[in-house]
């Protein structure tokens, strides 16, 4: 028997934002700029959970840390013009909020506070964390320590929170946390994959099924 879940923790691309249109765009850029093969939408997808290095490698074929620092350099105005919130998710924060469910983003974005301002998702969020910020510097996932903090920070227990993500790192974060998976599948793993991936629940439709698979 599970105990009421008191914490929904969020991944960001894919899981409540498109960014797959953003993503392209800069790393596209920055292959232009240093003599690289293009990416393409695909390829985004199958890599976008990824850390920064590894999504480089992934994109690109190889990876220079200068390569990231000029992706990041751009990724605001590419995100201003690309990135949009799915449909659903604003609705389904608002729903959660308001039954006393608390809101958090463990994200592999160095910082996921910008995206948040920009998407108008940061007021249903209680708290937010990233690889590099705003709690200090953390390893990636698929190392639990971004749920484990917000645990700490919520004064929770495991079984008291679920992460809802889109990809295999996701559900591989949550397990190496102790924590409840909820896939997404809206990226590039679908349903069935998200079940093997060991998956407490998949969703549908819409993240408005939230709803009943937490409070209902």
């Amino acid at each position: 028997m599970f105990s009421k879940v008191k914490l929904a923790i969020f991944d960001n691309d894919m899981t409540l934002v498109d960014s797959s249109r953003a993503i392209l765009a800069g790393f596209n850029q920055v292959a232009d700029k240093v003599g690289r093969p293009r990416t393409n939408l695909k390829r985004v997808m199958e890599c976008i959970a990824m850390p920064l290095p590894e999504f480089c490698r992934g994109l690109l074929g190889a990876y220079q840390p200068e390569w990231v620092d000029m992706y990041l350099q751009n990724s605001s105005k590419n995100e201003t013009e690309y990135l949009t919130p799915f449909e659903d998710s604003a609705k389904a924060l608002e729903i959660l909020k308001a039954r006393g469910v608390k809101i958090a983003m463990a994200s592999n974005r160095e910082n996921p506070e910008p995206v948040l301002k920009r998407t108008g998702l940061i007021k249903y969020f209680d708290d937010y964390i990233g690889a590099k910020a705003p709690h200090g510097k953390l390893n990636y996932k698929p190392k639990p320590d971004m749920l484990l903090k917000l645990l700490e920070l919520f004064n929770l227990e495991a079984d008291n929170a679920v992460y809802i993500g889109d990809s295999d790192l996701d559900a591989e974060t949550a397990h190496n946390a102790g924590m409840r998976f909820i896939g997404v599948p809206r990226g590039y793993f679908q349903a069935e994959s998200l079940l093997k991936f060991g998956a407490w629940r998949v969703i549908n439709n819409s993240l408005l099924e939230l709803e009943d698979i937490l409070i209902n």
